[in-house]
């Protein structure tokens, strides 16, 4: 798998957005979905993790990944967790009993094309009988408040 990122525009006038807050609030709107498929969500977001990214572009992402992982999602943990390299963040969602299906309106190149306006991409990067990871890659010139 060849995994390739955007270059970084360091000139960036985005307010950085508090990364856990955001990810709490679109958990929220899918925690019922979840639920009605016996799983359970657990935002995993560091809470000093502010990001400096397109918060419209970023929620629009994070909302389609999440409507896909919990339509797939049967009695399992979804795990969204993160991990920044420098100014790469590493945003992943982990489904720990179902493999991913993407749903009907899961555009993925659609997805793709708004990640690399941040100066990254989407990956599924593990994806196994009864296991599925998908990687959502984006830059940040934002640090940890």
């Amino acid at each position: 798998m060849e995994i390739q990122f955007g270059i970084c525009n360091s000139k960036t006038t985005n307010k950085p957005v508090p990364l856990k807050l955001l990810v709490e609030q679109l958990v929220l709107q899918f925690q019922s979905s979840a639920l009605r498929n016996g799983s359970a969500i657990l935002n995993d977001v560091p809470e000093d993790l502010y990001v400096n990214a397109d918060k419209n572009i970023l929620s629009k992402i994070i909302s389609s990944l999440l409507d896909s992982i919990t339509y797939s999602s049967r009695n399992s943990y979804i795990r969204i967790s993160t991990k920044r390299y420098n100014n790469i963040i590493l945003f992943h969602l982990r489904d720990s009993n179902t493999a991913f299906i993407p749903t009907q309106n899961y555009d993925w190149q659609e997805m793709n094309l708004l990640a690399e306006k941040l100066g990254g991409c989407i990956i599924e990067d593990d994806l196994r009988k009864k296991h599925a990871t998908i990687t959502f890659s984006f830059c940040s010139m934002a640090n940890a408040a």
